[in-house]
């Protein structure tokens, strides 16, 4: 009997002083989200909301499955819902790129309620296979691709011969 007790202290001892020690500053890797295949890291300061939306201090995206037959009339319907939303709305098309593929969108811009201007591009294209609707919303005007975040242009490209403007 004594000498099971002291195999089990020795074993026991032998675990406690095998183990090695995390360092404290090790940190959990950052979060990321899915788009069509694609998982995306979120940068600091923003949150992932939902499995299919991002919120920061500068801008915030969604996006939105869909079907292909939805997708003929979805993207034009919802520019022109947010539109009745906000009062004295500009709205005009652009061609663009979603995960590099060709898409379409509306880009709209708006007065919000703290006195800004908010920019919205809504965009609709496919992308690995997958038919899907993205919501852009930014506290800038995007014209080129660098004025769009680093996450969401990973999503939503712009045409390198666009130029966004808004019309009425």
């Amino acid at each position: 009997m004594k000498s099971i007790c002291t195999l089990v202290l020795v074993f026991c001892t032998a675990l406690a002083f095998g183990q090695t020690k995390t360092p404290a500053t090790t940190s959990a890797p950052a979060p990321t989200v899915n788009f069509c295949g694609q998982n995306i890291e979120v940068a600091g300061g923003c949150a992932s909301t939902s499995p299919y939306q991002v919120k920061c201090d500068k801008y915030e995206i969604t996006w939105m499955y869909m079907d292909y037959a939805v997708m003929r009339t979805a993207p034009e319907e919802f520019a022109r819902q947010m539109k009745k939303e906000h009062k004295k709305t500009d709205m005009a098309p652009f061609e663009c790129y979603i995960a590099g593929k060709p898409a379409k969108g509306y880009k709209l811009s708006y007065m919000t309620e703290a006195g800004g201007i908010a920019y919205q591009l809504i965009v609709s294209g496919v992308a690995s296979g997958q038919p899907v609707l993205v919501q852009l919303t930014l506290d800038i005007d995007p014209y080129k691709n660098e004025d769009i975040p680093a996450l969401p242009r990973q999503i939503v490209q712009l045409s390198p011969t666009t130029q966004l403007t808004t019309a009425k």
